[in-house]
Formats: structure tokens, sequence, C-alpha cells
């Protein structure tokens, strides 16, 4: 994949966030999340940075992109970890993306490299609501023509920064734009 979160690093950032399991308690997580219903693997490709719905997912069954899942039809399909998996390349391999992915992919981002700083400036500033508005992303250069991305990190905005970043939010409020 490109930009889009691959599997190894959505699992280990979003089903298996504290880190420290055994492999039989990593076996009980995915055997409770996988097979997943078509809105619930639309929801793990969208967390995953790729723009579909329910309606994509069976546009690319029928014009025989992806494989259809084997158990269940329409919105109670049942898909493996290994469907999502196909229809997360088909995605990625097109750059269907969410905008945020679109962003990381201009920039040349990794999204697993990017949650993971956003989450350790999260866990550096616990009196700050974990909200990416709330912090300044400073991207730090790669070489593109190597395939180094560019690696990023986040830091509490200054004062300054923060009482400009509200200034702007109620001047568009008003509906002005800055």
């Amino acid at each position: 994949m490109n930009y889009a979160i691959h599997r190894s690093d959505y699992e280990e950032l979003f089903l298996f966030p504290d880190g420290d399991l055994s492999p039989t308690e990593r076996e009980q997580i995915l055997a409770q999340e996988y097979p997943k219903t078509t809105p619930a693997s639309v929801t793990e490709l969208r967390t995953r940075g790729l723009d579909t719905d329910p309606a994509g997912l069976d546009y690319l069954i029928k014009k025989g992109r992806i494989p259809e899942p084997v158990g269940g039809t329409g919105r109670n399909r049942r898909w493996t970890r290994e469907d999502i998996d196909r229809a997360a390349a088909h995605l990625d391999h097109e750059q269907i993306y969410v905008p945020g992915t679109v962003a990381r992919m201009f920039y040349n981002i990794d999204p697993a490299q990017d949650l993971r700083a956003q989450r350790e400036v999260f866990d550096a500033n616990p009196h700050l609501p974990p909200n990416p508005d709330l912090f300044v992303m400073e991207i730090l250069p790669g070489a593109a023509g190597v395939g180094m991305r560019v690696q990023v990190r986040y830091r509490p905005m200054t004062q300054t920064e923060e009482r400009t970043w509200r200034e702007r939010i109620e001047h568009a409020k008003d509906g002005g734009q800055k």
C-alpha cells in the first residue's frame, strides 16, 4: 500500500493499542472482530484512510474488481481480514482516499508514523484534549527520490499561535476568512 494504513499497523494502532498481548489474546480479539459486516468493513477501510461506502464495495464486486466475500449478501456479507485487505489494496492502488490520506500523500507522510506521533504528543500532554487541531504538525524532510518518507512530529501551540487560531475561528464564524 502507498498511503493507506497497512493491516499490521491497523491492528497495532486500533485493535491492539495496549500492545503487550499474548498470541492467544490477539487471536481472541481477531476472532471477535472478524468476519465483519459490510458497514463494519467500510468503517475499517475508512479508518485505514480509504474512501468507500457499502454501495462502493458492491460496485467493486459487481465489476469484478474485488472478489465477493463468501458469506452473506449485501450489507450482511461476512468480510474476513483477507477480503478487507483485497478491497484495501484495490482502493489504495486507485488512490481512492479520504481527505486526510490525500494530504498525507501530498506530503509523502507514512500514515502509521503520523498516528504514532499524534499519540505521543497526546500522551505527553494529558492536560490537553486529544484533538489534533490543538497541536502544530512539524514536517521533517524526507527524500522521495530514494523512497524516504518525511517524518512528522507534533507540539502544543504556543499561546500566540493559539490566540491567532482562535481569532481566525471567530472570524470564520462571522462569515469571513483569514
